[in-house]
């Protein structure tokens, strides 16, 4: 008699990939609900190691001529530029031809001494400077939108003074990332861009990856909108050429699959380098915070309760919003980018996938707040929004950026009324944010009361007593 049997490995084969199909099936019909619900618009891309387990594209690339997002289409990736950076000065110290402790005097002598020999390249790497950010100087965005050459951008753009002594504590800064690229093209003597091909783009077989520039027609590169007054517009211009480093590059969510395997495989790195890039700062994020170009938490399982590591960074360009994680346990990628990015939880929706491959429970995530009062801007219907939310009589999912970005667009256009409608919403649902009660004592001086301005910038100061802005503020209307 002869004894039939199913090899284990089949059986396993067989289950895994049912598996699989039905995480497939739950990521399509979850993205397909919060594309209708206005909360993702853009193309996914979800793996589990080396295998693709979803790509596709949902809502539109471009709106001018009804033209869908797709698995190639490409996105401004904005901070994640910030990883390249990061990984080529990391080569450049394997190589010998730096050591962090390098300051930047060692490369740039012409950059400003009393910074320059003090501020090394750890300190750029980590956000650890002091270096003023450029995003921090009010009416900045008229230079950014210039051609700058490159030494007027250093000097303008990337050569503020301290706002703390180098190492003393962590803030985020696009200047350092900009400085690290000068100081690539000096050591290396080629361009940021050769440096991105030879040493990335071509190993990586990344063939749809770039920099982007000015007047430059990019194939394939979806449009990226804002939702401001009730309907989509296109954002303001910055120019990229002005700010490498800080972002600057296109990609695709397939190029960027690449580039994220390259950490888990060590293809442009040793493995000892993987505690720069996983292990935050411990003296300012012990345990969870800012690693060296990712961001680092820890994740529960709900089957065993064992915790894993997530690695996680996005990049937000006016427009533009994209997200890049890593779930150690399993081994899982998260790429979502899209293209209505100041309109976007993207870390809401990135969730609910997390859940999904984790097989925990999850839920279509609430639509946005700041979109719904977008749409609903010139009827009644805008007004019964905000006193219902003010009295916890709806929910949405709530975004203090999103609605301050609302409040400016409405106090740009001179529609006072309702642009303290939402700062005054901001400062209630985010009671303990000091940027909101700054806005709102903006939008007081603009419109005449002076004593709620007073008492908003103080406010503010409460909240952060570094708030310079607040405090000028404060000085100008004590001295009127």
């Amino acid at each position: 008699m002869c004894t039939k049997f199913i090899p284990i490995f089949f059986i396993v084969s067989i289950l895994l990939i049912t598996k699989s199909f039905a995480q497939k099936e739950k990521i399509d019909r979850y993205l397909a609900s919060c594309n209708e619900r206005g909360l993702f618009n853009g193309t996914a891309l979800i793996a589990k190691g080396d295998s693709i387990l979803f790509n596709k594209g949902f809502g539109l690339a471009n709106r001018e001529w009804n033209i869908p997002n797709d698995v190639d289409t490409r996105f401004d990736i904005g901070s994640l530029t910030k990883q390249f950076v990061t990984v080529i000065t990391l080569q450049l110290v394997e190589e010998g031809k730096l050591n962090v402790d390098n300051v930047i005097s060692d490369f740039l002598p012409k950059y400003r001494k009393d910074i320059g020999d003090i501020v090394n390249i750890n300190h750029l790497l980590k956000h650890t400077s002091g270096i003023k950010p450029y995003v921090a100087v009010r009416g900045i965005d008229n230079q950014l939108a210039q051609t700058l050459s490159k030494e007027t951008a250093l000097e303008v753009l990337h050569s503020g003074d301290l706002e703390f002594e180098p190492g003393e504590r962590y803030r985020y800064n696009n200047s350092g990332m900009c400085i690290l690229v000068y100081i690539i093209e000096k050591i290396t003597k080629k361009a940021f861009e050769d440096n991105l091909k030879e040493r990335i783009f071509i190993p990586l077989k990344m063939k749809n990856s770039g920099l982007i520039k000015p007047n430059k027609v990019i194939e394939k590169l979806a449009s990226g909108y804002i939702l401001g007054m009730g309907e989509y517009t296109k954002p303001k211009y910055l120019n990229p050429l002005n700010t490498y480093g800080a972002g600057g590059l296109h990609s695709t969510v397939e190029d960027m699959f690449l580039w994220n395997r390259s950490f888990a495989k060590h293809s442009l790195l040793p493995e000892k380098y993987d505690e720069w890039f996983y292990d935050p700062y411990d003296e300012f994020h012990p345990g969870n915070g800012h690693a060296y170009s990712w961001d680092i938490t820890t994740l529960q399982l709900p089957d065993t309760k064992k915790k894993t590591k997530f690695a996680h960074y996005n990049g937000a360009q006016w427009g533009y919003l994209c997200e890049m994680a890593w779930i150690f346990e399993g081994d899982y990628t998260i790429l979502l980018f899209t293209n209505i990015g100041h309109n976007i939880n993207i870390w809401a929706v990135e969730s609910g996938i997390r859940n999904i491959l984790l097989n925990a429970p999850y839920k279509i995530p609430l639509p946005s707040l700041n979109s719904v009062l977008a749409k609903n801007l010139n009827n009644d219907t805008f007004y019964k929004l905000i006193l219902d939310v003010k009295n916890n009589k709806t929910q949405y999912s709530i975004n203090e950026q999103s609605i301050n970005m609302l409040g400016y667009n409405l106090l740009w256009r001179n529609n006072l009324t309702k642009a303290q409608l939402v700062f005054e919403l901001n400062t209630k649902l985010f009671s303990e944010s000091s940027n909101a009660f700054d806005s709102l004592g903006e939008l007081y001086m603009t419109i005449g009361k002076k004593k709620n301005a007073i008492n908003s910038f103080k406010r503010s100061l409460e909240l952060n007593p570094e708030n310079k802005n607040a405090k000028a503020m404060l000085d100008n209307l004590n001295n009127k």
